[in-house]
């Protein structure tokens, strides 16, 4: 499984483990939330900002727009849009926007996923 955190402000706001797929979404509470795999909608307006999809053999990051600022392993990557970000297998991502940043560890056992 992975596992994200996220932080705002530097404090930790939420941490939570994933097996198949994590969504970013802006709630209408001026908000990042975190949705993992099978989670029911919490409600209220919403606009989506990335999704992460872990159970291939190849994670991806789908949609970091240019107000993201994207990590790899502690090197930032350039600023921009990027379709889809692959070959984070064994990583830490770390995806800063505004006051908020989401730590994205892909360095656990995949438990049958490799």
């Amino acid at each position: 499984m992975a596992t994200v955190q996220i932080f705002n402000k530097g404090n930790i706001k939420e941490a939570k483990t994933f097996k198949n797929t994590c969504w970013f979404i802006w709630d209408d509470s001026d908000e990042l939330i975190c949705l993992v795999d099978q989670e029911k909608d919490r409600g209220g307006g919403r606009v989506f900002k990335s999704t992460v999809h872990y159970a291939s053999t190849d994670p991806e990051i789908v949609a970091i727009f240019p107000e993201w600022e994207l990590i790899i392993d502690d090197i930032p990557q350039p600023q921009g849009f990027y379709e889809s970000v692959k070959g984070i297998d064994g990583k830490v991502v770390k995806l800063r926007f505004k006051d908020y940043e989401c730590v994205l560890d892909f360095t656990h056992d995949r438990g049958g996923y490799s």
